[in-house]
């Protein structure tokens, strides 16, 4: 059981109509506009709009890997009047072939469950407008025995077992896609697990305040964790680099505040290359007198891209992560 991937959309930032800072390098985008940061549903938080109604041209993708179940929970926002066509709100993939899905229709604000284009369950109340809801969808992909679960607020709406709900040659869906439903769309505090319902969760983003115990990275001006510490990623305004094999920069981070259980830590760190040579890194966590290192993830783009890790448990204490811990712990990177 373990969270693949969470965000709560505060590392990314404007946008406005367009694609915001930092988009492409966590998330496969189709287009650069349509999509824009909002107020998120806790105040102080972000979400992203989507401002179309055009879902073949409008959507982002995030590849999960093999995952032969698979579930994912996401807030969205419905403003009325809701779908001006059936729109699909999320869509699990094999490659490019459309899996398991959940629409909204116009006719009647309904969700529905399809397996491509194949409708399989329509719920029988309209979905509420105007307000915020917490959706997860979870599906066991086969070909005989498969099944499927829609939660909207912790509650079953649909679902469905002993059934086909693979699209292609593999029992796996390997990447979710988000799409615009209705216009103006907001979607909030997502997470995707490979095994469990999570419940309504609040994604807290958190970014480094604090020099760690190395500093081996050369910076581009000040102290390493200033140039790190963007809220949203602003490219090479500020970084930190490196070349040489065990380099290694840690930050220390806030402790989070107004949380219960963390169910884990997501460490995420965005890299390039600056010449033709692909690298390795390898992502970081201290806590107490305990370094946890991540294997190796090759950085082989020009381009920013995200290197993320789960840490479900704190590596000191092989235990759920609190606050405090959180706090005084360091993450960073490390040339590998």
């Amino acid at each position: 059981m373990a969270v693949l991937f969470c965000t709560g959309f505060e590392e990314f930032d404007a946008g406005n109509g367009s694609q915001p800072q930092g988009w492409s390098a966590v998330f496969s985008v189709d287009t650069g506009s349509g999509f824009q940061i909002e107020n998120g549903r806790i105040s102080g938080s972000k979400a992203i709009e989507c401002q179309t109604n055009i879902e073949t041209s409008r959507h982002f993708s995030l590849a999960v890997g093999n995952q032969g179940t698979l579930v994912v929970g996401m807030a969205i926002y419905i403003p009325s009047p809701g779908a001006a066509a059936d729109r699909m709100l999320v869509a699990f993939r094999e490659g490019a072939s459309l899996g398991m899905n959940v629409r909204l229709l116009s006719s009647s604000n309904e969700f529905q469950v399809r397996l491509g284009t194949t409708v399989l369950a329509t719920t029988s109340g309209a979905a509420a407008l105007d307000a915020w809801r917490y959706l997860e969808f979870k599906v066991v992909t086969h070909a005989s025995a498969g099944s499927y679960e829609l939660r909207i607020g912790g509650v079953n709406v649909l679902s469905d077992s002993g059934i086909d709900t693979h699209i292609g040659s593999n029992a796996w869906h390997d990447v979710v896609r988000f799409h615009s439903a209705a216009s103006l769309l907001l979607i909030d505090d997502v997470y995707a697990d490979d095994s469990t319902f999570r419940g309504d969760r609040k994604v807290v983003t958190l970014f480094p305040d604090a020099a760690g115990d190395d500093a081996d990275f050369a910076p581009l001006s000040g102290a390493n964790y200033t140039n790190v510490d963007d809220a949203a990623h602003d490219g090479d305004s500020s970084y930190v680099e490196s070349a040489t094999t065990d380099d290694q920069d840690l930050y220390g981070f806030p402790a989070p505040s107004d949380v219960g259980e963390i169910v884990a830590v997501q460490h995420n760190v965005i890299a390039k290359k600056t010449d033709v040579t692909n690298f390795d890194i390898k992502l970081v966590a201290k806590s107490g007198t305990t370094e946890s290192v991540d294997s190796a993830q090759t950085v082989d783009s020009t381009s920013y891209t995200a290197k993320k890790r789960i840490l479900a448990v704190d590596p000191d204490t092989s235990s759920a992560w609190t606050a405090s811990g959180i706090g005084a712990a360091q993450f960073g990177q490390r040339v590998g």
